[in-house]
Parts: structure tokens; C-alpha cells; sequence
């Protein structure tokens, strides 16, 4: 999996929302921007670099400036989600879910409280009187909001597997005391 770490403050081009009067397919193409889509009604069939994927609701993926992306099957009439697209100056790509850093592709538990957030932000964006600084704030809490996703996520599974270790040593802790109480027993017989 592909973790993306913003060494700087994001700079919304645009968002909005998108449904499907009729099933659709997303056009193939290289675009200087990252675009972030929350589906709501899916499956959204998509592919970044030949990488395939079939997102469904509250799954999101952030798509990579200088990348070929696009639709690789037809999603269904009603398929919705919603996308923002924005650029940051610095940025790295990492392997791991270090400190600061969001994964590409989230499937989140709870989306309802993201899809909330980019309501606002197309609020801001649809209202005169919000700067161009709202709309970046309002995507910095997005981003900020899948970061902690990211480390929330990271840490589950950190924890699963530490309980999976811990459970196999102990496993074989009682076994090996096991055979060692046998050996005693025979001994002394």
C-alpha cells in the first residue's frame, strides 16, 4: 500500500459531487493535481498505473498528479461519490503509515462524519463571501481527518498482530512446559 505524506498546506483547485444518471465511466487521463474521492453509492471502478480497484461506499482513494487514471468497467446509474482536487507543493510517497502520512486507499468504518466535511466544503465553495483560504482550510481538515484514519488503522493492525505473536508464544510456552512436566514425571517413576 502507498502512503502519501504533505510536507506542506494544500491548495484547492476545486470539489464538488458527482451521481450517475445513467451508468458511466470515468475518462482515462494524467491531470497536475491529486484528486480525493469519498464514494457514497458505489462500486466506482477506477484504475491509477494500471493498479485496478472497485470502491465501494465510504471507501476513498487519493489519485496521484502525473499518474494515468481512469475508469476500467462501467459503474452503475446512482454510482456517486464526492472529489476534490487540489495540489500541495512537497510531498513524499512512503511504504509505511509513519507519522503524518495517509494511505492512498482507505475503506472507512464510519464515512458519514468525511462526507459532512466535504458538505462544508462545497458549502464554501458554492457561498459568496468564503475566501479561497476557507476552501483551503476546508480541505486541510479533510486531509486531517484521513491522516488520523491512517494512524488509527495502523494501529489496529500493529495490535492484532502483536496479539497474534503474544498468543503463538504462550501456545508454545504451554506446550513446551507440557512435555517438560511429562519428562519430570517419567523421571522420577
Amino acid at each position: 500500500m502507498e502512503y502519501i505524506k504533505f510536507l506542506a498546506k494544500p491548495t484547492v483547485q476545486n470539489g464538488g459531487l458527482f451521481t450517475a444518471s445513467k451508468t458511466w465511466i470515468h475518462s482515462t487521463r494524467i491531470i497536475d493535481s491529486f484528486e480525493l474521492i469519498l464514494v457514497r453509492q458505489g462500486p466506482v471502478h477506477l484504475q491509477e498505473n494500471g493498479q485496478r480497484y472497485s470502491l465501494k461506499t465510504g471507501e476513498t482513494i487519493i489519485l496521484l498528479p502525473g499518474r494515468t487514471h481512469g475508469g476500467w468497467q462501467e459503474s452503475p446509474q446512482g454510482t456517486s461519490f464526492f472529489w476534490l482536487h487540489f495540489l500541495v507543493e512537497k510531498w513524499q510517497l512512503t511504504a509505511s503509515p509513519q507519522p503524518g502520512a495517509i494511505a492512498a486507499h482507505l475503506v472507512l468504518a464510519r464515512w458519514e462524519p468525511l462526507a459532512a466535511l466535504f458538505r462544508q466544503f462545497l458549502h464554501r465553495q458554492e457561498t459568496a463571501g468564503y475566501s479561497r483560504w476557507a476552501l483551503n482550510a476546508s480541505a486541510e481538515v479533510i486531509l486531517t481527518e484521513l491522516e488520523a484514519e491512517t494512524q488509527r488503522l495502523a494501529f489496529v493492525e500493529d495490535n492484532y498482530w502483536a496479539a497474534k505473536v503474544t498468543s503463538l508464544i504462550r501456545a508454545k510456552y504451554v506446550l513446551i512446559c507440557t512435555i517438560i512436566q511429562k519428562h519430570r514425571l517419567s523421571f522420577h517413576s
